[in-house]
């Protein structure tokens, strides 16, 4: 399991998050939470996006952060939690 980068992760929402999540983006929440996030209508869709994100390769584990949209729910994983982009990679 590797952790992915920002990039990985929406690519990962594009190509395997529809219909139990949609892609939300950066997200500014309660009590200095600063993120990135996804948009669903049931928090347990959201839980089985982690399953289908792990069944790819890729790990972060359960949200940092919920909120209630009025109709969705946001659920948001810490910026400090995705791999940084390597800009020291060879070329």
């Amino acid at each position: 399991m590797t952790t992915p980068t920002v990039e990985q992760f929406e690519e990962l929402v594009s190509e395997c998050g529809h219909p139990l999540v949609e892609w939300y983006g950066e997200y500014s929440g309660r009590f200095f939470h600063e993120g990135i996030a996804l948009e669903t209508k049931c928090l347990g869709d959201a839980g089985q996006f982690v399953k289908v994100m792990e069944s790819q390769g890729y790990t972060l584990g359960k949200w940092d952060h919920q909120d209630d949209l009025g109709f969705d729910n946001i659920v948001s994983w810490s910026v400090k939690r995705f791999k940084k982009e390597d800009t020291d990679a060879k070329e």
